[in-house]
């Protein structure tokens, strides 16, 4: 299976704001067999932990939501994937899931899949960590996979 398919399994899943029940049981039910790694839902936020004894954690975050639109339009060919979500943010979700599967050598990572970010930030699967798990937002330094912008 390609990283395109990935990506196209993913585009394929709706998960407009407020609806991303279905993802958030993908990328938990992915994660949790990784032994390295800790997963816990939170809601509809998925947060997986590597848990060794390097002083340095990196946090690592993408939302799983979309804007509304039709999932079942999407298209795959051999050089990319349009569709809903396929760059904003599902081409990013695909690369994490990778990741996530190899342990880091020197640092600890936190893998954030979170709820609703396409709406206001009051309803944000963010805030809800923030408030209802403060501790799993605490590293060192933050890589958003968000592309908006094209920038770091």
């Amino acid at each position: 299976m390609s990283r395109l398919d990935d990506v196209m399994k993913l585009v394929l899943i709706n998960s407009v704001s407020g609806h991303e029940s279905e993802l958030a049981e993908m990328v938990a039910t992915e994660l949790v067999q990784y032994k390295h790694l800790e997963v816990e839902r939170i809601g509809d936020n998925v947060v997986a932990s590597t848990r060794g004894n390097h002083a340095r954690r990196v946090i690592v975050a993408g939302h799983l939501d979309t804007v509304p639109g039709e999932p079942e339009h999407a298209k795959q060919t051999p050089e990319r994937v349009t569709g809903l979500g396929a760059s904003d943010m599902k081409g990013s979700l695909a690369v994490m899931l990778a990741a996530a599967a190899s342990k880091p050598s020197s640092f600890e990572v936190t893998w954030i899949f979170y709820a609703r970010e396409e709406v206001s930030r009051s309803q944000s699967g963010l805030l809800e960590l923030s408030e209802l798990r403060p501790e799993l937002l605490r590293g060192d330094i933050a890589i958003l996979g968000e592309p908006t912008g094209g920038i770091v």
